[in-house]
């Protein structure tokens, strides 16, 4: 495969996966689930939107989208949710310092519960998916451009 192929190859998947993560977020608008089922469905959307800007590939040919937009509340949304994906969803960086503690009782013995900051904080859903929208307009935008390359 050649370099123009293999650039083109990851910036479909890109895109593809762009799609699932606001496919997603658009479900669950119209779908209501329980809550077990909507947080796993968002950690789902999180992890397709982080996907076009975190590196992949073999050893030595790493790509990754760099976030196309200009406005500050685009970029500090976007690294938010970078951020969402792999300090709460990918690696757990749970520590003592950072956790919030609870015991509680069952049956008369006492059960430690650590959990980090509880649930992770998102704003609504549907500036997550507007953000998704903008990045695609720009990434289909550039689309043509790749396909010449070929």
């Amino acid at each position: 495969m050649s370099r123009e192929e293999e650039l083109y190859t990851h910036f479909q998947e890109c895109l593809a996966s762009l799609n699932r993560a606001w496919a997603i977020l658009s479900d669950l608008e119209s779908q209501p689930l329980p809550p077990s089922l909507a947080t796993a469905a968002i950690n789902m959307a999180l992890i397709e939107y982080a996907k076009p800007f975190k590196d992949s590939g073999v050893q030595q040919k790493r790509h990754s989208l760099g976030l196309p937009l200009a406005s500050e509340e685009d970029h500090l949304l976007h690294r938010y949710l970078l951020e969402q994906r792999d300090n709460v969803l990918s690696h757990s960086t749970t520590t003592l310092e950072n956790s919030q503690y609870y015991a509680g009782k069952d049956g008369g013995f006492r059960s430690p519960l650590m959990a980090q900051g509880a649930a992770h904080r998102l704003p609504p859903l549907s500036e997550i998916q507007s953000l998704i929208e903008r990045v695609l307009d720009v990434f289909y935008a550039q689309l043509p451009q790749l396909e010449k390359q070929l």
